[in-house]
């Protein structure tokens, strides 16, 4: 039978399987795809993590490069200009709520004094 702590190199695949797995399933089941995005960047990062381990620096070194690097980058971009966030309503119910506007005008006064101060000297 083998024991796994007398061969790191199993240690680390059956690791990097794991967190690739648990990667995975954050992909699938989270519900903000900013962080599906990012688990699936850990993911493909385990993987090649995975490639490493087994001896094949050059295809690990491709999967972080294109995939990791240069796709999931535009993945990341694309999500973040779709602002598949709020609602426009709910943005500008936010922005133009009472108490922002009276807040606005309380800082405005008090800049206007603080300015008044310095040019007239009190």
């Amino acid at each position: 039978m083998m024991n796994i702590l007398n061969h790191p190199e199993l240690a680390g695949f059956y690791s990097l399987a794991a967190v690739a797995i648990f990667a995975s399933l954050r992909v699938v089941t989270q519900a903000n795809p900013v962080h599906a995005i990012l688990s699936m960047i850990v993911s493909l990062l385990a993987i090649a993590g995975i490639f490493f381990v087994l001896g094949a620096p050059f295809a690990g070194a491709l999967e972080i490069v294109v995939y990791a690097g240069a796709i999931m980058v535009l993945f990341v971009f694309v999500i973040m200009m779709l602002n598949l966030g709020m609602s426009n309503d709910e943005r500008e119910e936010r922005w133009l709520d009472a108490g922002t506007c009276a807040t606005d005008r309380v800082n405005d006064y008090y800049r206007g004094c603080a300015v008044c101060d310095d040019w007239y000297g009190s």
